[in-house]
């Protein structure tokens, strides 16, 4: 009723119209990775206007709701924060209806208190999971982190977690992640002066897209990064 112009349906009133398959697309890509439809910049077979009120109407009633939505199918989110400090981190949770949860470390040691505090035995590269249930026990939900506890250089090992493409990049380069980075975190990209060029903040996802169309041919330098802690860092090729 927000938009009566836009008709959804064919006229058979059974099979959805173009405008129809186009806000169902926009559903689906909001429900499975969790973006902005406003951020969609492919307009389909429809007008730049009719395309964007669809965007505004999908933000409206999928993105702006998304926790609801996700916990009305799920009952349970796993999430969390952590600060780090001479290889102590504390970790907070921030999960949703988590009757009970079990923290993984990455070194072999677990806990299942809420709220811990553990202390790694030297540097290295961790994958600390931490698994939530909800109360009646039948759902339970998975958030990660990879975490580097030195104070030098990101190591080889977080490299290896992330991958760029393509590489050389006209447009738009994607990062891959092999887990989730639990909750936001942040994307910079520099020239080779040092300067930023862009950066963004992305929720959690195993892959996020960047467009670099509006920057000028060159070498740059990509960091991935979450409350100060860098965990990859790269370089792309913009052609």
């Amino acid at each position: 009723t927000r938009f009566p112009g836009i008709e959804l349906y064919d006229a058979d009133e059974s099979h959805p119209s173009q405008a129809g398959s186009y806000a169902a697309a926009c559903c689906f890509y909001t429900a499975l990775f969790r973006k902005n439809p406003i951020a969609i910049s492919y307009n389909y077979t429809l007008s730049t206007a009719d395309a964007a009120d669809i965007r505004t109407a999908v933000k409206a009633v999928a993105y702006d709701s998304m926790r609801y939505w996700h916990l009305g199918q799920y009952r349970t989110e796993a999430r969390f924060s952590y600060t780090l400090s001479a290889g102590t981190v504390a970790f907070t949770s921030t999960a949703d209806n988590a009757a009970a949860q079990t923290w993984y470390f990455g070194d072999g040691a677990t806990t299942t208190i809420p709220n811990p505090i553990h202390m790694y035995a030297g540097p290295g590269t961790y994958l600390v999971m931490q698994v939530v249930q909800d109360a009646s026990g039948s759902c339970t939900d998975t958030a990660y982190a990879l975490l580097y506890t030195g104070t030098s250089s990101v190591p080889d090992a977080a490299e290896l977690a992330f991958g760029l493409s393509p590489n050389p990049v006209t447009n738009c380069l994607y990062i891959d992640a092999a887990v989730f980075l639990s909750g936001t975190y942040s994307i910079l990209v520099c020239n080779e002066l040092g300067q930023t060029i862009l950066e963004q903040t992305s929720l959690r996802a195993l892959r996020q897209s960047i467009n670099l169309s509006a920057c000028p041919n060159g070498l740059y330098l990509l960091s991935v990064s979450k409350d100060g802690q860098v965990f990859y860092r790269g370089k792309v090729l913009k052609k």
